[in-house]
């Protein structure tokens, strides 16, 4: 987000590009054109009359007398003028986001004004507007060449805007390679230099960039004074844009220190500029800021009208997935507030977004797996068709041509193979889906329950819910571990069983420092098809001993060991509490929890031993499945 707002800023900074030389208007530089002593006064009246049409916002009059501009400098051999021409069709093409045009451009530009043996106003514009495309394009060294080309450029030339933005290209420019130290220190050279300088419109940018950097260290105290002084800058030029930006960003600061009423003072006063520029993306940001501040002092009540405005752009901008995690949130403030029923419905609501867009994605991939597929067996038949062509017209040359059909087959045959591999390995994504699917609608279940278990007023009613919702989370688990891994016939069931026993500790209050767990796993990687029913047993086991097993146990332990024996699996659960009485255990007629593990162990088919020694001891004994 940081990196977004930096180069947003950026581009704000370059564009448009100064004229030579100042005038009213562009109609000013086009009349003189009547006076023109030469061809170069005519040159330079169009170069600056398409610089300040670009000032005006008039973009196709600046590209029509750039061009004029540059056929003018061709005919009479005018470097120079060449490149002030190219220079000013790239800037055209910058400002309509057409950045490969904007870069050949600029390129064109510079050799230009290297074969003229000078280096002109645009000089290092050119440089920028490179380094930017690079930087756009995730080529972090390409642009880290332009940026340094530009500054010494810049130094050259002695131009502090151009070496100002030099400072906030490295700026962003690190920021993306993540090296935060060089960042921040190429922001706090721009800050430094435009201070210097008083440009008033850069130094707003530069320090809101600065504060950005900082605020995403959750240096809120060092972000705060810049972006004070910022809104200050701003407010004496008259600036809402830069003045809203920052009273929002000082408002998130104050949130984040949890200084809510300041947060809400500072962000109903850049309400009305971020309004005022009627930006869709600053509005939503102001609005799950207000909605942030309030949830975070549990006035949900409050926060719901702002969350309501962010989802009304969102879906209006047709966002979706942003849109999915504002209802989902709203939801959560419903359900905070104790307004049930509207949360069920908005988890509903958000779920089906979030099913809209899988669907859509996964409909995406398999129609671009079906048209690859389609094409291929085109591109298969018609290769074909010319084969025997060639084998008709061949005559006598059979012994070359039975060579060059072997040779044609081999060729085939590895296509024929790549091609699926590539929907093996389609498929395979899809299934990782399918996993990802499944994980999400047990979450949604898992949900309900919770909701469900609150509104429950009988304790043993409330209690199997919840019960039930951690044997659904248990099953979540794999199929998470599962869209997770490049492997989705196999899990890791040292990393699930760990990841269970400490899901389970933290739900039933066992405090790490008091609680002493030893896992002993021999094979990670276990078939999905036994690790599924293996792991809802281990679910049972462990829960049975945190709810009965370690009362007025000062010191609990638990012990999970999972080994192969002589071709069998051998699971040993097992606890230093009070012990089962094991005549109970195995009666027929027992809790729902017993009969689960029976279930299980006879799906496996297995043999669950049950001993007291020192606390329950649970060993069950499977075939092992390759």
């Amino acid at each position: 987000m940081i990196l977004r707002s930096i180069l947003i800023l950026l581009i704000s900074i370059l564009m448009p590009i100064p004229c030579i030389s100042q005038a009213q208007t562009s109609d000013v530089y086009i009349a003189k054109l009547a006076t023109s002593k030469n061809t170069q006064d005519s040159i330079g009246n169009y170069v600056n009359a398409a610089s300040q049409s670009m000032r005006e916002g008039k973009a196709e009059s600046s590209i029509h007398y750039a061009r004029i501009a540059l056929q003018l400098s061709r005919k009479a051999k005018d470097l120079t003028g060449a490149a002030n021409s190219l220079a000013h069709i790239a800037n055209y093409f910058h400002n309509i986001n057409k950045l490969d045009s904007a870069k050949h451009y600029a390129l064109a530009s510079n050799r230009a004004y290297d074969k003229s043996g000078e280096k002109g106003i645009y000089y290092t514009y050119n440089l920028n507007t490179i380094a930017g495309y690079y930087l756009g394009a995730g080529d972090a060294k390409s642009a880290l060449k332009y940026a340094h080309q530009q500054m010494d450029a810049a130094v050259e030339l002695k131009d502090t805007i151009s070496i100002s933005n030099s400072y906030t290209m490295l700026c962003a420019i690190y920021e993306m390679l993540d090296d935060r130290k060089n960042s921040i220190r190429y922001a706090e050279k721009a800050v430094e230099i435009n201070r210097m300088v008083g440009s008033g419109f850069n130094l707003t940018v530069v320090l809101s960039n600065l504060a950005l950097l900082y605020m995403d260290e959750q240096q809120y105290a060092k972000a705060m004074p810049l972006l004070h002084e910022s809104a200050a800058v701003a407010n004496k030029g008259s600036v809402l844009k830069d003045r809203g930006t920052a009273n929002m960003l000082i408002g998130e600061c104050h949130t984040q220190l949890g200084n809510y009423d300041s947060a809400i003072y500072y962000l109903e006063h850049s309400k009305q500029d971020i309004l005022a520029i009627n930006n869709p993306e600053s509005k939503v940001k102001l609005w799950t800021l207000f909605s942030s501040s309030y949830a975070q002092q549990k006035k949900y009540n409050a926060a719901i009208p702002y969350i309501d405005s962010s989802i009304a752009i969102l879906k209006e901008t047709k966002q979706l997935k942003p849109y999915e995690i504002a209802v989902k949130l709203k939801s959560e403030y419903m359900a905070k507030a104790g307004r049930y029923e509207e949360a069920y419905k908005l988890l509903k609501e958000s779920r089906s977004i979030n099913d809209s867009i899988t669907n859509t994605e996964v409909q995406e991939a398999v129609a671009e797996l079906k048209e690859k597929y389609e094409s291929e067996k085109k591109d298969q038949r018609i290769a074909q068709q010319k084969q025997n062509n060639r084998l008709l017209a061949a005559g006598l040359l059979v012994v070359v041509l039975l060579a060059g059909l072997i040779l044609a087959q081999y060729i085939r045959q590895r296509a024929a193979n790549a091609t699926i591999q590539r929907q093996s390995d389609k498929l395979t994504l899809l299934m990782k889906e399918l996993h990802h699917r499944v994980k999400n609608n047990l979450q949604i279940i898992s949900s309900l329950l919770s909701l469900q278990s609150f509104r429950i007023k009988d304790e043993k009613a409330s209690r199997a819910v919840r019960e039930g919702q951690q044997r659904i989370e248990a099953m979540s688990l794999i199929h998470q571990r599962l869209y997770t891994r490049d492997n989705i016939t196999e899990i890791n069931i040292r990393e699930y069983i760990s990841d269970l026993v400490d899901s389970l500790q933290s739900a039933y209050g066992f405090d790490n420092d008091k609680m002493s767990t030893r896992l002993d796993i021999a094979d990670e990687l276990m078939n999905v098809d036994q690790a599924i029913p293996l792991s809802l047993i281990v679910n049972e086991l462990v829960t049975n001993a945190f709810k009965y097993a370690y009362e007025d146990n000062n010191a609990p332990e638990l012990t999970i060991t999972l080994k192969r024996k002589d071709g069998n699996i051998i699971l040993l659960v097992a606890d230093n509490g009070k012990g089962v009485n094991i005549e109970e255990w195995t009666d027929k007629e027992g809790s729902f929890g017993k009969e689960l593990i029976q279930t299980f162990v006879k799906q496996l088919n297995g043999y669950l031993d049950i001993a007291v020694n020192k606390g329950s001891q649970f060993t069950l004994s499977i075939p092992y499945a390759t």
